[in-house]
Parts: structure tokens; sequence; C-alpha cells
């Protein structure tokens, strides 16, 4: 978390996200039309989301800024994946009135979901593609949730997985009604490979190979990540730690899995396979989860879910109040941790980064204090390029 040195009132800005950094020293080489490469004639990491800073460049070019924008625009996104969601739940449940409106209002609500929106990465937009596929995967659009979840490749790498799990895990599954999705899969993904390829030398950006942090054993590594993960959901197994989600949400999304797991298998095998898949490339969730934050609406959807049956079965024609009261417990919860966590931040924002001033003989200097050293090395010239010009 670092504040945005170039603007001109730092309470308005707030907190960005470092790797927010990153991308807007892209876009003003993408506006101009200078590509995306951070120096000429040389293969530097550069952007793992090109879409969104084609997205930034755009906004550069309106409003001469990117930074309130991308907040403002982050923010949409993830109202845009509420209302997305109560759609969902209520195609799914159209007998119930209260499910729709607490999964669209848990979503909205979700700690680690308005970090991201307000982070300036491209955190929120990809889920509100993520949402849209949700939404044509339960209506059994197969073709349009390909379409999203490989747009959603060109804002984030690992939604690879989520493309492979919609192709081959779909109930009827046949020849017939899988050319579309994966036509239309190969042609985006394709690109997007392509694109890589011509810009950074790989077919994934090479931030995605400096990233790899996985260093110890298998075992090791995925219990780190089943931490992270039960972070998420309430049940936090460090000390000191409180979890995003309330505890009432994980059996309820075992018991949503285990209804829906033939109509939705793709939403199951995500849920709980992403985090396994990405515990073979790094054994760390990210600040806040960031890098996991994607399970989160498909986990609400199913847990909203099996509230909804477990409230059906305890209170028969009551059900609603039940679904209301948890919905309410949740959502007090969720609030309770957005405070802590909007405090966490505002101390982190104080204390994440300094830039020192220069003499004629001595170089500037520049100390960089983040949360992600690992990255710090490759980035060095990054910073002071977008950051002391």
């Amino acid at each position: 978390m670092v504040p945005f040195r170039g603007a001109r009132n730092r309470r308005q800005v707030g907190i960005l996200a470092r790797r927010f950094l990153d991308l807007r020293g892209l876009c003003p080489k993408s506006s101009n039309g200078s590509g995306v490469r951070l120096q000429p004639r040389e293969h530097v990491a550069g952007a793992t989301g090109p879409l969104y800073v084609f997205i930034l460049a755009l906004i550069s070019l309106l409003f001469h800024d990117v930074v309130l924008p991308a907040k403002a625009l982050g923010i949409i996104c993830l109202a845009a994946s509420g209302i997305v969601v109560f759609r969902t739940v209520r195609r799914a449940c159209p007998d119930s009135k209260v499910a729709p409106l607490v999964a669209g209002a848990l979503v909205a609500g979700s700690p680690p979901l308005l970090w991201g929106a307000l982070s300036g990465l491209e955190i929120a937009e990809y889920l509100l593609l993520a949402c849209l596929g949700i939404y044509c995967y339960v209506r059994e659009k197969w073709t349009l949730a390909m379409l999203c979840w490989s747009l959603g490749v060109w804002l984030r790498p690992d939604g690879l997985l989520l493309v492979l799990f919609g192709l081959i895990l779909r109930p009827k599954l046949s020849v017939k009604n899988s050319i579309g999705p994966v036509c239309v899969a190969g042609v985006i993904v394709g690109t997007y490979l392509l694109f890589n390829h011509a810009v950074g030398g790989s077919l994934l950006p090479n931030s995605v190979k400096v990233g790899v942090k996985a260093t110890g054993g298998v075992l090791e590594n995925q219990w780190l990540m089943f931490k992270q993960f039960a972070d998420e959901w309430g049940v936090s197994l460090r000390s000191g730690r409180v979890g995003f989600h309330s505890p009432l949400l994980l059996p309820a999304i075992v018991v949503g899995s285990v209804l829906m797991v033939r109509r939705w298998p793709a939403f199951v095998a995500y849920l709980f396979g992403f985090s396994v898949c990405l515990a073979l490339y790094r054994p760390w969730g990210g600040q806040f989860g960031r890098y996991i934050v994607y399970i989160v609406p498909f986990g609400i959807v199913l847990g909203v879910i099996g509230l909804e049956y477990v409230s059906r079965r305890a209170l028969g024609e009551r059900y609603a109040i039940g679904i209301a009261v948890l919905g309410l417990l949740c959502l007090a919860w969720q609030a309770n941790d957005a405070g802590r966590s909007g405090s966490r931040m505002a101390g982190m924002c104080r204390t994440s980064m300094t830039c020192t001033g220069s003499s004629p003989s001595r170089p500037a200097r520049r100390q960089v204090r983040g949360h992600d050293r690992g990255e710090r090395c490759w980035r060095d010239r990054l910073f002071q390029w977008v950051l002391c010009p």
C-alpha cells in the first residue's frame, strides 16, 4: 500500500495498491501510442493484465488523471457485480425474495472486494466479468459465459483456470454444445498469448514468471494457502487474525456445494480448486487475500443457496425470516471487518513508502518499504521513473 505522491490532495486519494503505480507508469505510454514496454528495445515485465492498462490509458485520455477515476470505476464494477449476483441467485431460487438480496449485499459489501475496488488494481473489473460469466453459466448460456471468462484472462492470467473449468465441467456436456465455447475461448485466449509473446517474448506476462515464489515443499505450500482460504471465510488459523466473512458462510458453502455440484460443477471446482492450484505457483494469497479473492462471489452464491436450504428445512414456511437473520449477521460481520481493515490500511499508507531528495553530487536515493519485497528488485527502475521522475 502506498500514498500516491503526485496527488494534489492526498486525503481525497487515500490509498492505492502498490501495483497501481506500475500501471500508472504504463498509461501515458499506451495512451500516446508508445506501446506497453517500459523501455524501448527491452523486454521488461510490464503489466500482468494488458486490458486494464488500455482501460486506464483511455481514462487518462478522457480525464487527464487515473487515480480517482480508477477508484470510481472499481466501485461501479463492484456494485454491478452485486447486481449480477442478485439476478443469479434470483434465477436459482425463484421462490425466495430474500436470498437474492442477501447474496447481492454480501458481494457488494465484502471487505476484500471493497479494498480491491479502491486499490486501483484490476480486481473489481475482473470480478465483474467473472460474475457475468456466473450468470450466463447458471442460464446455461455456455458461449456467453466463456466469452466473459475468456475476456477476464486479459485482466488476470489466473483466469485461465476458470476458463478450463468452464469448458470441461458443464452439465449436459456434448460435442455440439462445446463448439461455440471452445472457439470463443480459443480466439480470445490465443490472441492474449500472442500479444504477450509479441510484447514480452513469452506466452504469459513476464511479471507472472517474476512472481513465482513457491520455495517450500508441496504440503507446506498447500497448508499456507489453506490458511489463507480459511481466512476468507471467517475461520482464521493464525493468531490475532479474524476472517473477512462470517464463519456462518463456510458450513453453508459446504451444503450449497453438495446440493449444486451436479448442476454447477465448475463453481464448486473453482471455489475449492483455485487456491490448491495457486499454491503450486506461490504459497501466499497476497495482502488481504487479493490473489484468491476471486473465489468470493462463487462462495457467496453457493453459501446463500445453502442458507436458503437449511432455513427451509428448519423453519418451513417461515424460512425467509431465517435467511434474513443469518444474512444480517453475515453483513454485520463484514461491516465490522471492513472497519478494522480500513484502520490497518490507513496505518500502512502512512508508513509504506518514502522518497528522499537528492543533491548535485549525490544521486537521488529512493527507499521503498512495501509488503511485496520479493518483487522489489525488478521494479527498482520503474519506481524511480514513476514516483520520482
